[in-house]
């Protein structure tokens, strides 16, 4: 029977992906652990075997999207940007990208086993719907990775995110210097970080700021299906007619469209009667009607990074997890009013 990677690094002392380091002969190891590699393969008959098998293997990375049921992320503008900086910079560095699902109606344990499978040299796990028991399950796989767009405490994995907290920030200063104090937080109601980080953070600048009022209607929590979203800030503006905001912190620009939509339909103007600010930065949002401020969250670039960073696990010269974190900006257009003139 012929020797597999995994049992000639066990028969070395090495790790599969150091036998793969060699056998490819790609840079990344020592001269040492190089030679002592090759004269291994060569005793156990392993080189041989793997230059007829894999004469022409390619250096793959497996793009892996965890998606909840009814997800729309891929339909996301901004899964698209991510997608585009992961395959650019993936071409770029002479890998071929290979795309997968992981899902939360299926055993993870099994997908996870089948990844182990997928003959790629690295993984770029797409988290953003991820929760933390499933991510520890990911942990375990014996395959260089790297976390997109979620994090989790006491992690032992590279991750690469964008600052939800300082984003929030960003918005609600806009807000409250162009003179608005009574302001609403939008907020998705699906179980994930970003969202979760975005309400949090609204919730506690809120009460920190003298200048913005504080109430238990401050936060609208939504279904992210846009019917669902529409019907939901319809009932809201309807039970308070009287008393809407004057401005709305929406944590997605697709929420602060579909919000725009039915202010617009129950009458009123924005930006005039209200304002609203999204979070994304969407490709469509100089589109909208008025154009939509929102918060730039740079997902080419998380994109790229992530390619990046796997390349230098693949090849051994990244040993310590990372938490790398992407600024946020704002983006200013014509929904938001000065309240101050």
């Amino acid at each position: 029977m012929a020797l597999s990677s995994k049992e000639l690094a066990h028969l070395v002392g090495v790790s599969p992906s150091a036998v793969s380091i060699v056998l490819n002969n790609r840079p990344g190891v020592s001269d040492e652990t190089r030679q002592k590699i090759l004269r291994a393969a060569s005793e156990y008959g392993y080189e041989k075997h793997k230059r007829q098998l894999t004469a022409s293997k390619l250096s793959i990375i497996q793009f892996v999207i965890y998606k909840m049921e009814n997800s729309k992320i891929t339909q996301s503008p901004l899964f698209s940007s991510i997608s585009e900086g992961i395959t650019h910079q993936a071409q770029k560095c002479g890998y071929t990208l290979q795309i997968s699902y992981l899902d939360d109606q299926s055993d993870i344990y099994a997908q996870v086993a089948s990844l182990r499978n997928c003959n790629c040299d690295g993984i770029i796990l797409m988290a953003s719907e991820m929760d933390e028991e499933r991510m520890k399950v990911f942990e375990a796989i014996d395959i260089p990775f790297v976390v997109l767009d979620n994090y989790f405490d006491n992690n032992k994995y590279d991750c690469i995110i964008s600052n939800n907290t300082l984003g929030t920030k960003i918005a609600l200063k806009h807000l409250t210097d162009m003179g608005h104090k009574d302001i609403c937080c939008l907020s998705s109601d699906l179980n994930c970080t970003n969202y979760i980080e975005r309400r949090h953070t609204f919730i506690s600048q809120c009460l920190a700021n003298p200048d913005i009022s504080h109430c238990s209607n401050n936060v609208l929590k939504s279904p992210c299906l846009i019917n669902q979203a529409y019907d939901t800030c319809v009932n809201y503006i309807k039970n308070r007619k009287h008393e809407m905001p004057t401005a709305i912190f929406a944590d997605n620009d697709l929420l602060a469209s579909t919000c725009v939509s039915a202010l617009v339909d129950q009458g009123f103007n924005v930006p005039n009667d209200i304002s609203i600010i999204g979070f994304g930065d969407y490709s469509l949002c100089q589109m909208f009607l008025p154009a939509l401020t929102s918060i730039h969250v740079p997902m080419h670039h998380l994109g790229s990074l992530s390619v990046t960073r796997l390349i230098k696990k693949i090849k051994c010269e990244a040993r310590t997890a990372l938490k790398i974190e992407l600024a946020t900006s704002l983006v200013v257009r014509k929904s938001v009013k000065n309240l101050n003139r």
